[in-house]
């Protein structure tokens, strides 16, 4: 996948300890430190943006960022100032982007520059043939859930598009840091949706990737 460089953007980092957002998902969040106040501001005067990623720990990871090189930028469509201080945003995921360098800034939280990634041609086919794997998937959790809006849930995510539904189930799943790292990592939904049910079956313990095999 080709990454464009034609004209690299700075923006403002929320740094996080785990997944919580990818493109066509939303995000609730609580902001509250000082740094990241201060970002939110920012984003709020400007272009309502800013972007989430996923902390690295101390000896985790190949990246000298200090986060995952891969984030998601984010869309600031609801913001409240609550009596203590503190926000309470929601946020929805527009596209990802590629972190490229930390930026020298005066201000309290980290800004870096980013590249887009880019969307492969032809995956409307392979997309497909994913679809009754990924529905397989949602049928067994609702089977299964203990929640009374899973089928409500699941029921809206067969509805969407395909990019959707794969992000969706990422930020969703209690993943580790790990796991979430190489789905950041995924150019695509296709090898992101290989890889989801290759983590689903083992922090469900059972084997979602059997309906992909009589498929293929």
């Amino acid at each position: 996948m080709e990454i464009s460089e034609t004209s690299f953007k700075e923006i403002g980092v929320f740094e996080l300890g785990r997944l919580l957002l990818l493109p066509g998902t939303t995000g609730h969040f609580r902001i509250f430190e000082p740094r990241y106040c201060q970002m939110l501001k920012d984003a709020l005067l400007t272009n309502r943006k800013f972007a989430l990623g996923v902390t690295l720990d101390a000896e985790g990871g190949s990246s000298s960022l200090g986060i995952h090189p891969q984030g998601c930028l984010g869309h600031i469509e609801e913001c409240r100032h609550d009596t203590d201080g503190s926000f309470r945003i929601k946020m929805r995921g527009e596209e990802e982007i590629r972190f490229l360098e930390e930026v020298d800034s005066d201000r309290l939280y980290r800004r870096f520059r980013f590249a887009r990634r880019g969307r492969r041609d032809g995956r409307e086919l392979a997309e497909a043939s994913m679809m009754p794997v990924m529905h397989n998937l949602l049928d067994w959790i609702v089977a299964n859930a203990t929640a009374q809006d899973a089928e409500i849930w699941a029921s809206t995510l067969k509805a969407g598009s395909f990019e959707h539904l794969i992000n969706q189930l990422c930020v969703a799943f209690p993943f580790g840091a790990d796991e979430q790292g190489a789905l950041m990592a995924c150019e695509g939904g296709i090898p992101r949706a290989h890889l989801l049910l290759e983590f689903s079956s083992h922090l469900f313990k059972k084997d979602f990737l059997e309906l992909e095999k009589t498929l293929n």
